[in-house]
């Protein structure tokens, strides 16, 4: 737990109380000396109650000083605090994963719940390791269980057969794309070719579809125009000729 709040990231045990003790005058209307202490000591570590005794002082004007006599102290309690709630808070993270991956307890395998309980204890054995060493690089201890855990990574599956035959000039940076080789690009594999013919002919059937469903199209479209039953406006021939409203042509008086 950090007494800092957000926009006070700099601010010293002193500055703190001092900031506490303004806000509650400000908030509390005529507030006792005994008020004063609860409202500045409301939101601070635990660990900083018995360090200052505040338990036993009866106004601000006993708590300031003892501040400012036990500032490295307060400092020192809220970092190990917040190591302590590092280590419990990985424990937790580490939790939720086993659950969230189906880990959780199977009365018809026993066998697996043992394995669990092996595996967050190996975790925890490595958090306390790291805690008593005193590195503080949690991170890289939880790095190094996931690599020598109990949580192998599933081998990845390639599309086509291993082939080592084929080498690329270069040392290629991974694996071959298609069959996991370490030997040669996808480029320089001998599957590529054929996968790419594989697309050409999928984009092809593609085109030719679409190119038959557009020919059907304007095929429907010519017939029913040329149909003697179509509608006037559409180039149909009934109920005298091709306008709308029926009408003769000017010039067919003549």
């Amino acid at each position: 737990m950090s007494f800092r709040q957000r926009g006070f990231g700099a601010e010293s045990p002193t500055d703190y109380f001092l900031r506490r003790m303004l806000a509650g005058r400000f908030l509390l209307e005529n507030p006792s000396a005994r008020d004063e202490v609860f409202k500045a000591m409301e939101r601070t570590p635990l660990r900083w109650r018995t360090i200052l005794g505040s338990d036993r002082m009866a106004s601000v004007g006993e708590l300031l000083p003892a501040v400012q006599d036990n500032e490295e102290d307060l400092l020192q309690a809220v970092r190990n605090t917040n190591l302590a709630s590092d280590f419990e808070m990985l424990a937790r993270q580490m939790e939720r994963i086993d659950r969230g991956y189906g880990r959780g307890r199977d009365d018809r395998h026993p066998e697996h719940n043992r394995a669990e309980v092996r595996s967050n204890t190996a975790f925890r054995s490595a958090l306390a390791s790291t805690e008593e060493a005193g590195s503080g690089d949690e991170l890289a201890a939880l790095a190094a269980f996931q690599r020598t855990g109990d949580h192998p990574r599933p081998a990845k599956t390639y599309r086509f057969p291993k082939d080592d035959s084929t080498r690329s000039a270069a040392p290629p940076p991974g694996p071959c794309y298609g069959c996991g080789s370490k030997l040669h690009r996808w480029r320089d594999c001998c599957h590529y070719d054929g996968q790419r013919g594989d697309a050409r002919r999928a984009l092809l059937a593609a085109l030719l579809a679409e190119e038959d469903e557009n020919d059907n199209i304007v095929l429907l479209a010519g017939a029913y125009l040329e149909d003697d039953d179509a509608p006037p406006f559409l180039g149909g021939r009934s109920n005298g000729g091709d306008r709308p409203d029926n009408k003769p042509r000017p010039d067919s008086a003549i």
